[in-house]
């Protein structure tokens, strides 16, 4: 028997192994008294079972719960709402775009009409 070395190689390198997970985040409320966070882990020991094929993607280990990355949705949607009331009230309204190019600097003309592919040369036009 003869030992034979293997040179070694440059070329392997260890794989970097990325772990999927993903994000629950549901809207914060003060009201709220039902505790999501323990009841959805609580869910997620049940289903998917251990021998389901979902069961390695959706876990408790592969799902993370965060509370503060959403706004309070009733603060947005009245922030929404008093926006849409003071433009209505001020009777001022923002113009719409009529054209929808990148470059608005290359635009010279923008007009609704057909012409546009004419006027427009960013645009790529029927």
């Amino acid at each position: 028997l003869k030992l034979q070395e293997n040179p070694p190689s440059t070329t392997s390198r260890k794989r970097k192994r990325r772990r999927q997970a993903l994000r629950f985040n549901p809207p914060y409320n003060a009201n709220a008294t039902t505790d999501t966070g323990r009841k959805l882990l609580k869910l997620l020991n049940k289903h998917p079972p251990p021998g389901h094929d979902l069961h390695r993607l959706i876990n408790k280990n592969s799902v993370k719960l965060s509370y503060s990355c959403m706004p309070n949705v009733q603060r947005l949607i009245t922030s929404i709402n008093q926006r849409a009331l003071n433009e209505e009230s001020l009777g001022t309204t923002v113009p719409q775009r009529t054209c929808n190019c990148r470059n608005q600097s290359g635009s010279l003309t923008r007009t609704q009409s057909n012409s546009h592919t004419v006027a427009c040369p960013t645009s790529r036009g029927p």
